[in-house]
């Protein structure tokens, strides 16, 4: 849609702004395929291990979106050239999506280890259908920036799906899934202790 509205330049864009704000999206993925198999051996046993990931790794994604954005803003023009300026207006207008698909990553492979695939479907399914809707509307006007708004708000618009999936399912507040807690920074610290002593 992007090149069929205004061309490849703006794809061209477009795609760094996108690689560069995927980068912190791995380790939710990674996670979400180790997750799968534990949850489908262990049933319901794992919704509190899911709940204390989700809150614990959409924070992480978020400083790391920041992170790769402060980097980014004197690193893309030095690497492409100043016209690749504009690619930091898609990354930034990514940041939110990426941090709601860590969410749908996360959950998404619960309910699928539960035996309730369709919900990830319909997840993705609203994914599409909004992201075209949404494209169609700002891309002729806002080019890679309206492309990368599109994805954002599809994306959340999953990750809301998938958390009243989620809600419904394991009986889990949507507080206790979201919301990070003191016992989980400090779960956090130990383990960066413990591997900074290993090394």
């Amino acid at each position: 849609l992007l090149a069929f509205f205004r061309g490849p330049r703006e794809v061209g864009i477009y795609s760094i702004g996108v690689t560069l704000a995927e980068l912190s999206w791995y380790v939710p993925s990674a996670i979400g395929g180790v997750l799968f198999p534990k949850v489908a051996s262990e049933g319901r046993e794992t919704d509190e291990l899911t709940a204390r990931l989700v809150r614990s790794i959409w924070p992480f994604v978020l400083l790391s979106e920041l992170v790769i954005i402060g980097v980014s803003i004197p690193v893309v023009p030095a690497l492409f050239g100043p016209a690749f300026r504009a690619s930091l207006v898609p990354l930034v207008l990514l940041a939110p999506g990426i941090v709601s698909m860590s969410i749908v990553s996360l959950l998404g492979a619960h309910l699928q280890g539960r035996g309730h695939p369709l919900d990830s479907t319909w997840a993705n399914v609203a994914n599409v259908v909004v992201n075209i809707v949404v494209n169609v509307v700002l891309i002729p006007r806002f080019g890679a920036g309206g492309a990368a708004a599109a994805s954002s708000v599809s994306y959340t618009a999953a990750a809301v799906l998938i958390l009243l999936f989620w809600r419904r399912r394991s009986g889990v507040s949507l507080r206790d899934t979201l919301v990070p807690k003191r016992e989980d920074l400090r779960s956090a610290g130990s383990a960066l202790s413990r591997g900074g002593r290993a090394m």
